[in-house]
């Protein structure tokens, strides 16, 4: 069981002020004062206090709530798309309106107030005798210490730059407000990576460090460090005046220019270095084999990644998660981002929100239906808040819950070692670099780096990088799928550019609702290509349902207009049902029990008590292939005939339209720097953005 971070209320009290907004122009040393640098003890606690400011800087929500997830080609927002709404960011600002306030400014403001945190915190370090005393030349707790507030600092400016994208860049705390000017984003976050490669060597590993998964180790400055450089390679929207060199891929002369630099090989060199020093350390690894019994029944290993999640255990592949306390402060995982709960406030379980929903193209049509990730990743049920199950509306036209669609299903408080009841206190913390990403990053720079001719990296290689990760998604079907799917799949990649997008999709199906696929479109540059490619899918599924009653996809699937389910009590379940079912390995032989069994990964928790009064399960049909009639003792529930009469299709990132696309115009996925900071300084916002 892992070790949750010990807050240290009573010596930080005095630590650190509370702070509307960044631009405090007086100095917060006399808020941590250098006794308390005085003693290692004192020290530790601070950095506890540290840690508090970073988990509570955004980084938990509203960070991946608005910014990070909703708003890709396959993630959206539960919610009617309302101009000037909370996804306005997601929706490109349609109509032009855009609101600069609200989860935006409260981001930058906690962001700041948390750099400013760390910056002082730094600076009373560094003058601490302890510090100066020690050996600079090898790794100790102290010199650990100090990384670790490097990098915490480096954190917040990765979240900055890739969502403001130039920002004012401080590394000690403002004394004045002739220091508020904006930095070009290739300046910070070259700094950034200067800096931790410099302190990379003076970190701890995981084994060393005491609260572990939940402190930063080396292994996450590494894999930071590679974050960065890619984030530093990738393409990004720069302002129409941007006088810098680099390839051009979209350009207005207000919203401004979508652009490469020209050295951008340089840092997928540092990122692949890097990455590979994670791969090599043999301090992580994927999670391939499932310990659980029965092992016909838990055989997929990467739900098992989430479960040690939901079980507040550590996991091999976890780097670093950012700590929740259970019952104790907002817990987005499980709430917002999780399988959702209809009820209000306490519940069995509790009210699950759902910021995460997915289009139906990529459930129906992008998924190998032999994926053990898709049903892990996208559920079409959800908890009625009474220990029942409930279907999903998949129209995007309620307030959350059952009625915004296909939702995300990696996390789920029913399945927590120990559920409860509590609205938003799962505890579940967020996981912010966990090995599966790091892997597959790594086989992308391999790709990218031979498909651009730099000698010293291969396909052969990045195929490699690639193979397990792809291997546990099959391996629970047999040899003969694996043997397809895997083995023959991998084979007939022969090409760089059929490698780099095998590579790009297998970080899709991996990574889906947790907060990568939304910022790897923009650094590749297809961003406003995926956007429309999208749009006009989900218009051809409309038109296809309207049709003929369904539309069908390549790989055999159907989305039907209607499917059919009935609700089973607990008492009529067959004997030894797992009332949470798991990975299905019944045949589709359309009796009972596969309807029941089928998509796994859903159902009901079966120990709430006597409060939990609908303890009901639902046996659907009809989910993946279109049905000519009601099947006998089934009720028909609205699919996708509820969806297609309430959608305008182009509604779908409505701030950036087909016209856009065809006149070369980038999307400004970017965020407007708050008024409140624009009206008290020097800066301006670019990109059509106002700054009055």
């Amino acid at each position: 069981m892992k070790r949750k971070l010990i807050y240290i209320a009573l010596v930080l009290g005095g630590v650190f002020t509370s702070c509307d907004d960044f631009l405090t122009t007086e100095s917060e040393s006399r808020f941590v004062p250098d006794e308390l640098f005085a003693n290692e003890s004192y020290i530790r606690n601070a950095m506890m206090g540290a840690y508090t400011s970073f988990g509570s800087s955004g980084l938990n929500s509203p960070v991946p709530y608005d910014l990070g997830i909703p708003g890709s080609d396959i993630e959206y927002g539960p919610e009617p798309y309302a101009v000037g709404g909370r996804y306005e960011i997601s929706q490109l600002y349609p109509n032009n309106t855009v609101t600069i306030s609200g989860a935006g400014q409260g981001s930058w403001n906690n962001l700041y107030a948390s750099i400013n945190r760390m910056n002082e915190s730094l600076r009373t370090l560094e003058n601490s005798p302890l510090y100066q005393e020690a050996d600079k030349s090898k790794a100790s707790m102290m010199t650990h210490y100090h990384g670790e507030l490097i990098t915490m600092r480096a954190v917040l400016y990765y979240e900055l730059t890739r969502n403001w994208g130039d920002v004012p860049f401080f590394v000690a705390p403002p004394l004045s407000e002739s220091e508020y000017v904006v930095t070009d984003r290739n300046i910070i976050q070259e700094t950034l990576i200067e800096q931790l490669i410099a302190i990379e060597s003076l970190m701890l590993d995981r084994s060393n460090v005491p609260e572990n998964v939940e402190r930063i180790t080396k292994g996450f400055v590494q894999g930071m460090i590679a974050r960065i450089a890619l984030l530093r390679g990738g393409y990004s929207l720069r302002p129409a005046g941007y006088t810098g060199d680099g390839t051009v891929i979209q350009n207005d002369p207000k919203w401004g220019k979508m652009l490469r630099r020209n050295d951008w090989t340089e840092y997928y060199k540092i990122a692949h270095t890097y990455l590979k020093k994670v791969y090599d350390s043999g301090q992580y690894a994927l999670i391939t084999v499932d310990p659980r019994t029965p092992g016909d029944r838990f055989n997929n290993p990467f739900q098992y990644v989430f479960q040690q999640q939901m079980d507040l255990a550590l996991s091999s592949e976890s780097i670093f998660e950012i700590s929740n306390r259970q019952n104790g402060g907002n817990s987005e995982w499980g709430f917002a981002f999780g399988r959702i709960s209809n009820t209000v406030g306490s519940g069995y379980p509790a009210q699950s929100y759902g910021q995460v929903r997915f289009t139906p193209a990529f459930y129906y049509g992008s998924y190998d239906p032999a994926d053990q990730r898709r049903d892990v990743t996208i559920t079409m049920v959800g908890q009625n808040g009474f220990g029942g199950e409930v279907l999903y509306e998949i129209a995007n036209k309620g307030s959350g819950h059952v009625k915004g669609g296909l939702g995300l299903n990696k996390w789920d408080v029913s399945r927590m070692a120990k559920p409860i009841t509590a609205m938003r206190r799962s505890g579940i913390n967020n996981c912010y670099m966990r090995m599966g990403d790091i892997q597959l990053l790594l086989a992308e720079c391999e790709a990218t780096l031979a498909q651009a001719g730099e000698g010293g990296y291969s396909l052969a290689t990045a195929i490699e990088y690639m193979r397990p990760i792809r291997q546990r998604a099959f391996q629970a079907n047999g040899a003969a799928t694996v043997q397809a799917k895997v083995t023959d799949y991998l084979a007939a990649l022969t090409t760089a550019d059929q490698v780099v997008e095998a590579v790009r999709n297998e970080r899709m199906w991996e990574l889906a609702g947790e907060g990568y696929r939304k910022h790897d479109l923009i650094r590749w540059g297809i961003y406003a290509d995926k956007i429309v490619a999208a749009r006009t899918e989900w218009s051809r599924l409309i038109k296809e349902v309207q049709a003929k009653g369904y539309a069908s996809f390549e790989n055999g699937n159907e989305l039907p207009d209607y499917i059919y389910f009935k609700y089973v009590q607990k008492e009529d379940l067959p004997a030894g049902f797992i009332k949470l079912t798991a990975t299905c390995t019944v045949p589709d032989d359309g009796s009972e029990l596969h309807a029941l069994s089928f998509p796994g990964w859903r159902g009901n928790y079966d120990g709430w008590g006597d409060g939990a009064n609908n303890p009901v399960h639902a046996a659907v049909k009809g989910l993946f292939k279109r049905l000519d009639a009601t099947p006998e003792g089934y009720i028909r529930h609205v699919w996708a005939s509820g969806w297609y009469p309430t959608f305008d299709w182009a509604d779908f990132f409505a701030g950036y339209s087909d016209a856009d696309y065809a006149s070369n115009k980038p999307p400004r996925y970017l965020v407007p720097i708050p008024l409140t900071t624009v009206n008290k300084t020097e800066i301006r916002n670019e990109y059509d953005f106002p700054s009055e």
